[in-house]
């Protein structure tokens, strides 16, 4: 679970494993619009029209108060800015992006296979 407020670059990552429950708070490069979770993974867009993928290793590495670093990111070349995310599917999920000028736009994510 990622919880944020709208318009700071601050967020709480809380994982489970088991019984336990960890809570970690993180800076991202610039305050998301929107941020949606995909099993150890999570998602944000931005008002400057990106959408990021911050995924386990990501969440994991990155230290408490520490800056978390996209492990990738694409421009979403929307006529208007991102206002919402939602996230469909677990076995290859869609992000479907809402934005301000009334798109509906879906990115499929692709698993990198070693």
């Amino acid at each position: 679970m990622v919880l944020f407020t709208p318009g700071r670059r601050e967020v709480c990552l809380v994982r489970r494993g088991g019984a336990e429950v960890v809570a970690k708070m993180v800076e991202l490069e610039v305050a998301p619009v929107d941020v949606a979770v995909s099993e150890s993974s999570f998602f944000t867009v931005f008002a400057d029209g990106r959408a990021a993928l911050y995924d386990g290793a990501a969440v994991v590495g990155t230290s408490e108060g520490g800056v978390i670093a996209p492990t990738s990111a694409v421009s979403t070349a929307a006529r208007g800015a991102p206002m919402a995310l939602a996230i469909t599917g677990k076995q290859s999920p869609s992000l479907w992006v809402g934005t301000g000028a009334g798109e509906v736009l879906t990115l499929t994510v692709m698993r990198k296979t070693a």
